[in-house]
């Protein structure tokens, strides 16, 4: 029995999807995951647990309709030789076109995940607007041809069945990508000097601006604070911040930018906050790693982020796109140690209760109809 799966971004196959590869493999299914860019040590990691990689042309966000279209067709091809049972993907352009592929190779067994709306769901200029209605479009085509969609926060699914994308019935609710709760281990707060974080790609629908923006209003009053931002640049994505921008943002800021990191746990360890001032998420990854490392939550309430704080129990929420409420909070945060303490184990809590990445693959693979092969 055959599993294929696709994605438009090897490493994340490892960093979010891991758990569920392992999932299928110890239920006796061969797979085999589609990306455009296996690195080295992807390859390597994925050869560990025995998942066979194919390479497929793709750019992540290009928008180059040929090219995407020829993405479809290798994808198409790769099914035909491959013939197996289940076909499975996330992100946008591998659920569009890898959908379309599958159904055309007659797949019997068609299944996808929204991990976040992105770029094309967003209002802020024309532009935007015009390729979110080619992207409704193509995503209502393709995932009828889907058995079953997973939604990462009811608010996405809520819209996708209201704008007549899917049918409810043929949608299902998982808490995220999960967290591997061994990997990412509960530490104390550090008793050092209060440290903001915040891990993301550098895009303004992360919060980047406001997170900056309400540093520089906050260290006022917190002088003896740090903000650290770690991420990188997303080189390409319309909604990307520049090199130039950032530099042109850090001049007098308190804030320090470190970068990209692929290990992000000795960040998670040194911090007392973890902070993503996000528009709207499927359901971050990062936030679900300081809460497993047990750090109080200051996140946005919009879809994704909302689902993971407990208001005054294990973090705080504030509107999106408001620096200067982001700042109050971090404020108001910084004031009360106990507090932070108590917040942050309540967050691992939270963490064993939800977000639990075995139980959550187990979920999937039983939505999918996949049993044990004896």
């Amino acid at each position: 029995m055959k599993i294929f799966l696709a994605c438009s971004y090897a490493p994340s196959l490892v960093l979010f999807r891991y758990n569920l590869l392992q999932e299928f493999r110890e239920r006796g299914y061969f797979v085999t995951a589609v990306a455009p860019d296996f690195s080295e040590k992807v390859q390597k990691q994925l050869e560990n647990i025995d998942i066979h990689t194919l390479v497929a042309p793709l750019s992540r966000t290009g928008m180059n309709p040929l090219s995407d279209f020829g993405f479809l067709n290798h994808i198409r091809k790769a099914l035909l030789i491959e013939r197996p049972e289940i076909f499975f993907a996330y992100t946008i352009k591998p659920v569009i076109y890898g959908m379309i592929g599958a159904w055309l190779a007659r797949v019997p067994n068609r299944y996808a995940m929204v991990t976040g709306l992105g770029y094309a769901f967003g209002k802020n200029s024309v532009k935007q607007q015009i390729v979110g209605i080619f992207v409704r479009f193509l995503y209502s085509f393709a995932l009828k041809k889907a058995h079953c969609v997973f939604f990462q926060n009811h608010d996405d699914r809520n819209l996708f069945v209201k704008l007549g994308i899917v049918k409810f019935k043929n949608t299902a609710m998982v808490n995220g990508s999960g967290i591997d709760l061994q990997q990412f281990q509960f530490t104390k707060l550090p008793d050092t000097p209060l440290v903001f974080l915040m891990v993301a790609r550098l895009l303004k629908a992360k919060g980047v601006v406001e997170y900056l923006k309400a540093a520089a209003i906050a260290s006022a009053k917190i002088p003896d604070a740090k903000w650290l931002l770690v991420g990188p640049i997303d080189e390409g994505n319309p909604d990307g911040i520049t090199k130039v921008e950032l530099d042109q943002m850090l001049q007098g800021s308190p804030v320090e930018h470190i970068g990209w990191t692929d290990d992000v746990r000795s960040y998670l360890e040194d911090c007392h906050i973890y902070v993503l001032p996000s528009y709207r998420e499927g359901l971050p990854r990062s936030v679900l790693e300081a809460m497993a490392v047990g750090r109080p939550i200051l996140t946005t309430d919009v879809p994704g982020c909302r689902e993971t704080v407990i208001e005054g129990e294990n973090g705080v929420l504030v509107p999106a796109m408001n620096s200067g409420a982001l700042a109050d909070a971090m404020v108001f945060m910084a004031t009360d140690q106990a507090a932070l303490f108590r917040m942050g184990v309540r967050s691992r809590q939270i963490a064993e209760e939800k977000f639990d990445a075995k139980h959550i693959a187990e979920k999937m693979a039983d939505a999918m109809g996949i049993k044990e092969i004896d």
